[in-house]
């Protein structure tokens, strides 16, 4: 497995962006893209937005969105789109959003993707991104809507992963749409709503955050795979149960709103899912996944612990960020009443604000051998957990790709390391 962290500025006009991607001459299998709407490092203070995207080709992609400025009377507006992998919208009205940037993926290619500008908003905004490749990688993204009632049985829902075999890690976003993402993309209701989760089928972490008209925002995080919150209670979540060689099957406890979720599902390689507790002054934290990391995929609220109850101050606030072991990159978000702020940072891979707009937390990443070595340059005094992804060599190649690279970053060799 091959994987490449990167930024790139967006397009201010409408047309094809060619990003290139250091991937030793292959071509991505998954791609994964995010951004907070800033133009350079720091935090903004006025507006929260975000954008996540993920594709695995050109027909198989999906974009959601969450937008809202300092007054809660234009408290949250949420989007998805599966026919694009970028999405940013502009409040105007009371829970009511208009499209500001649109982008979709028009192409994979060697060492790099491009993109189709189809709405600029004329603003040279940083995006980040994570890129996959490798041989034996498969991708698969599936947009499947929760259950309405209750389920009958262990396995209640089946989701089909798509892929040739058995997935070693599934990575999904969600910002709680229930309209069909295809045939209708755009705004569903109100409120801004954010769930980020990962499982690699022993373990799974969920992450919540919500924005409500005449509140300031919540956050959640748990062992479920999924769930849905409201305000400071869940009204809906998901266990996992199983793993085969067609569906992955989940159990919920459900709510009546039918919301669509999205699962990017990979196979071809090793992969941990986790949490780990920042300390409580400035230093490190060691994460040793059992295999060598190419990836490492840290996103949480800065909580104390696992809750199913709102945690901490009462607000919308959330950190997700990535690294190749060489490059990193995260994005920051916080709600309050009558405060909203987005954080860019293209040298971490952790960065939390509270609703003052006091620094938190930041960290950055560096892996050592089998290590995966965080250190919180910034720490507040509570331990707080952080939810991860760590992705690595498959286990027909537990050692990882090692290729040799020559003048201008040319590929010499590729030597696949395997047991004996």
């Amino acid at each position: 497995m091959f994987a490449a962290k990167g930024t790139f500025t967006a397009k201010t006009t409408t047309g094809s962006q060619v990003v290139p991607v250091l991937l030793c001459g292959m071509t991505p299998k998954a791609v994964i893209i995010w951004g907070s709407r800033q133009t350079a490092d720091g935090l903004t203070s006025g507006e929260l937005h975000y954008s996540f995207g993920m594709a695995t080709s050109t027909t198989n992609r999906i974009a959601i969105n969450g937008s809202s400025v300092d007054s809660f009377s234009l408290a949250g507006v949420r989007w998805h789109d599966g026919t694009a992998v970028i999405i940013q919208t502009d409040p105007v009205d009371f829970d009511v959003g208009t499209e500001a940037v649109r982008v979709d993926l028009s192409a994979f290619g060697t060492n790099s993707f491009t993109l189709d500008w189809q709405v600029a908003d004329g603003v040279a905004d940083i995006y980040h991104y994570l890129a996959i490749a490798g041989d034996d990688v498969e991708a698969n993204i599936a947009s499947v809507a929760a259950p309405t009632t209750p389920p009958a049985g262990p396995d209640a829902q089946s989701i089909p992963h798509g892929l040739s075999g058995v997935p070693h890690a599934m990575f999904g976003i969600s910002s709680h749409n229930k309209n069909d993402p295809v045939s209708a993309p755009g705004q569903d209701s109100s409120h801004q709503e954010l769930s980020i989760y990962a499982t690699d089928f022993t373990d799974s972490r969920w992450m919540g955050a919500h924005r409500a008209n005449g509140d300031g925002g919540y956050r959640m995080q748990y062992t479920w795979i999924l769930a849905h919150q409201i305000e400071d209670f869940i009204p809906e979540k998901a266990t996992y149960t199983s793993i085969d060689a067609t569906n992955m099957n989940i159990y919920w406890d459900p709510d009546s709103q039918a919301e669509i979720h999205h699962y990017l599902f990979l196979r071809g390689m090793s992969a941990k899912v986790g949490t780990f507790t920042s300390p409580t002054t400035a230093g490190n934290v060691t994460i040793s996944p059992g295999f060598t990391p190419r990836v490492f995929v840290p996103w949480g609220f800065m909580g104390i612990a696992s809750t199913e109850t709102s945690s901490g101050e009462a607000d919308f606030r959330a950190s997700f960020g990535a690294s190749d072991g060489t490059n990193q990159g995260c994005i920051g978000l916080v709600g309050k009443t009558d405060n909203a702020d987005r954080i860019n940072d293209s040298a971490g891979v952790l960065t939390v604000y509270d609703h003052a707009e006091a620094e938190q937390e930041t960290a950055t990443v560096a892996f050592s051998g089998d290590d995966v070595v965080v250190t919180f340059g910034t720490a507040d005094a509570n331990l707080n957990e952080w939810n991860y992804l760590i992705l690595g060599g498959s286990s027909e190649d537990p050692m990882g790709d090692i290729f040799i690279e020559g003048p201008a970053g040319t590929v010499l060799d590729i030597v696949a390391w395997k047991p004996v």
